[in-house]
């Protein structure tokens, strides 16, 4: 099994990054616009897919469950076949490393275990700490160089 982050990692979310709205401390009003447009996102790493295309793919993302009906046409515009995705849940608002690490769990509950997961990728450095921490072989895959940082 493989593990893909979206934005940044393989869903090149740059052109977004200005509907970031930094004047609101509302976290679900601030990234709306932002994760909104997903669905008109370029592919970013595709070389990175069609290596693991043939693998189980699964996919771990911060965005908002509501936001799925974007991310899956996304997804399916662009011929990546996944077996899960899993979503931050609507009003959680725990960062990306502890939300990743709850959807690993959810995902243990499914009968996905640490060890069958070959490696992971994602563009955040707390989080590719997290998945080492738990001896599951991350690894730094981003598009562009920003993380989400308040300017």
């Amino acid at each position: 099994m493989i593990i893909f982050d979206l934005d940044n990692c393989i869903s090149d979310d740059l052109w977004r990054r200005e509907f970031i709205d930094w004047s609101t401390t509302d976290l679900a009003q601030r990234y709306d616009r932002y994760h909104s447009l997903c669905y008109l996102d370029e592919i970013g790493n595709e070389e990175l897919i069609e290596r693991h295309r043939h693998q189980g793919i699964i996919i771990l993302t911060a965005r908002s469950r509501k936001y799925e009906m974007e991310t899956v046409s996304w997804l399916t515009k662009h011929n990546i076949h996944y077996e899960y995705l899993l979503m931050r849940n609507d009003n959680e608002h725990n960062g990306s490393a502890n939300l990743k690490l709850a959807q690993l769990r959810s995902l243990e509950a499914l009968g996905v275990h640490f060890g069958a997961i070959d490696i992971a990728y994602d563009d955040r450095r707390d989080v590719i700490r997290m998945y080492r921490s738990l001896n599951i072989n991350g690894q730094l895959a981003a598009i562009h160089d920003q993380e989400d940082k308040d300017p």
